[in-house]
């Protein structure tokens, strides 16, 4: 059997097969929407006169966000004073992205990156010492998080859910028969960490939902006190206190993501300012093209950040686009939505094109 995925396709096949189509854009949220082609949209992304780009390509599955991605890449390859990094698809997990970047540093600058994402290595040999390790993560997360200002939760249930659900997660009975059980939250975050995704799509990113916390199939009296007391809160006014509940989980989702692979997400904003720092002197702007952004869980906020930093004396201009659901977009923060130069549409249909004065 062929696989006839853009990804594992030589350049020359991709080339003989692709069909390129108009292109809906709008630049920028609330803006009329256009029909452009890929090369129009390339030399966007390129435009000399600006220095800055921020790209979005959206649309669900199977509608060619990744394929644009592509075809982008292949065509900004080869331009002389652009370093082209591309976070492919199908080829990798969140680790070896991490190596990724780190390996576009001079040799002696990355040492003490690689030294921190090794440290991590040892300890995790297994799947099941991996899915062990991010859980008593999640657990030491929620443990060392606060009562947030703005999380719209009863102050007190904040408390009380910050000072219990790591026990939740502890419960050696939990562990076994919920929280570690292959289809969970944690076995399938573990697999995005550590193993090969070859094949695998991430449209979205893993969150706890209702389903994932034990409330059904699950006998109380085999769970430790602390754990009991822990489900009995949620449990109390499941219809308002589970989606508080989920809310406290799911936000500490990327400090557990980053203490488990023992490579936060302040060093991975230095990080790519060093990779910026040292284009810079090489007289050259990164490209950075990402053709599933979900497989950045854990890390996405931090690269956002690090991206929406402006090119000058010390920093490299910065190029960027990312292909995610309409959905993971609109869960953005404001300060990355509203900056957006370009937003691609893959489910809407472009703009009929006007007929040129004087042609019947």
């Amino acid at each position: 059997m062929i696989n006839i995925d853009a990804d594992f396709v030589p350049d020359s096949v991709f080339w003989a097969v692709d069909n390129e189509a108009p292109l809906t854009f709008k630049e920028g949220e609330g803006e009329a929407a256009r029909s452009v082609s890929t090369n129009e949209l390339v030399e966007r992304l390129l435009d000399p006169t600006r220095g800055h780009y921020q790209l979005a390509v959206l649309g669900p599955a199977g509608t060619g966000k990744s394929h644009l991605i592509h075809r982008i890449r292949q065509r900004v390859q080869g331009r002389p004073g652009f370093e082209i990094l591309a976070v492919r698809r199908l080829e990798t997990n969140l680790r070896a992205i991490l190596e990724k970047l780190i390996d576009r540093l001079p040799a002696d600058r990355r040492d003490r990156y690689h030294t921190e994402l090794k440290k991590a290595g040892p300890a995790l040999s297994t799947p099941e010492v991996q899915r062990g390790t991010l859980l008593d993560s999640l657990a030491q997360a929620i443990e060392e998080d606060v009562r947030r200002p703005d999380s719209g939760i009863d102050p007190e249930l904040e408390d009380a859910l910050l000072a219990a659900l790591p026990n939740m997660f502890r419960d050696p009975y939990l562990r076994k028969e919920k929280f570690l059980k292959l289809g969970e939250v944690v076995p399938e975050l573990v697999d995005r960490l550590f193993s090969s995704r070859e094949g695998k799509r991430l449209e979205e990113r893993v969150l706890f939902e209702r389903s994932n916390l034990p409330l059904d199939g699950i006998a109380l009296l085999n769970c430790s006190m602390q754990a009991r007391e822990a489900i009995e809160i949620f449990l109390y006014d499941s219809d308002r206190y589970i989606p508080a509940t989920l809310d406290v989980i799911n936000r500490s989702l990327d400090r557990a993501i980053a203490r488990a692979l023992n490579f936060s997400g302040d060093q991975l904003g230095n990080l790519m300012g060093e990779i910026r720092s040292y284009l810079k002197t090489r007289d050259k702007e990164l490209v950075i093209l990402f053709e599933e952004f979900a497989r950045l869980q854990g890390y996405d906020a931090s690269m956002l950040a690090a991206l929406l930093v402006q090119g000058g004396d010390t920093l490299c201009n910065v190029r960027w686009a990312l292909a995610c659901t309409t959905g993971r977009f609109r869960e953005l923060p404001d300060t990355v939505r509203t900056r957006m130069d370009g937003i691609i549409d893959m489910e809407g249909a472009p703009p009929k094109s006007r007929p040129s004065r004087g042609v019947t």
